[in-house]
């Protein structure tokens, strides 16, 4: 989205991972799924023997930045960049490898940022919600990392939304809305233990789900602000800008605002 202008700007070479996006196995995340090379959920949705290709995708991603910054000479560390499920990608490989990252410039994460945090308000914070399972966590290489994280005031896209009851009405990205009730709650469907449950479970598990709605609640903005909240108590070098628009057209609305904020924050001009 932003990422080819402000390379162009600073001159800045671009490398681009390909990924393969699989139904049933969201490897634009770095997840628990794709972590521990988890392919249950994809219901043969991928070639026979092939499942060599999703193994540990944040290692390839590493080796190749590690390559990269070999063959090109030019700096220890990279900028990474990502927007949406391309955005929590960024974060989560932040957490999993500080020690190849320099920035992290992340749109949309909706407020679910990994904490670095092994437990939040005796929460215990599993991967990628936070870091309670993540072998050899560095928090202090973590701190090193400075964060630009934005968000639309109206951007609804919820990754790590319960189940819920059906309105019959989409928002702009084309997801179904949930129904409400009069006091304007969501409308949540249960398990038969009376337990929550993931719309996405391709994104989030049940129990992560249930997790992420215990520590942050259903609202992305408020989400957004915790996070915020919570990444500065720790000491932690981030920005959190809203800017106006939902999910897509925050581009739309804010494209040079956004630019300009981004690249005065590479030069150090902001942080």
């Amino acid at each position: 989205y932003n990422t080819h202008l402000i390379s162009e700007k600073l001159s800045y070479p671009v490398m681009v991972p390909i990924i393969p996006r699989i139904k049933g196995f969201y490897s634009s995340y770095l997840g628990s799924m794709v972590i521990n090379n988890d392919f249950s959920n994809m219901h043969g949705n991928i070639e026979e023997n092939q499942e060599f290709r999703m193994k540990d995708i944040d290692k390839q991603v590493y080796y190749m930045i590690k390559q990269a910054i070999e063959k090109l000479g030019i700096s220890k560390k990279v900028i990474l960049s990502g927007y949406s499920a391309g955005a929590k990608f960024a974060t989560q490989f932040a957490v999993l490898h500080p020690d190849v990252v320099e920035m992290n410039i992340s749109g949309a994460t909706g407020g679910l940022s990994t904490l670095p945090l092994k437990e939040y308000e005796n929460i215990k914070l599993p991967y990628p919600i936070g870091v309670a399972n993540v072998n050899n966590f560095n928090f202090e290489e973590f701190k090193k990392i400075r964060h630009f994280f934005y968000i639309g005031d109206k951007d609804n896209n919820n990754p790590a939304i319960p189940n819920f009851e059906e309105s019959g009405l989409k928002d702009p990205n084309g997801n179904n809305l949930p129904k409400y009730d009069e006091y304007k709650n969501i409308i949540y469907k249960y398990n038969e233990k009376g337990e929550l449950t993931s719309y996405y479970p391709e994104c989030y598990s049940d129990e992560e789900v249930r997790i992420i709605h215990a520590l942050y609640g259903d609202d992305n903005q408020k989400r957004f602000k915790k996070n915020e909240e919570i990444y500065h108590s720790l000491g932690i070098n981030s920005i959190h800008k809203v800017y106006e628009g939902h999910h897509q057209s925050i581009f739309k609305n804010n494209r040079e605002i956004m630019v300009n904020d981004i690249i005065n924050f590479i030069k150090n001009k902001n942080s």
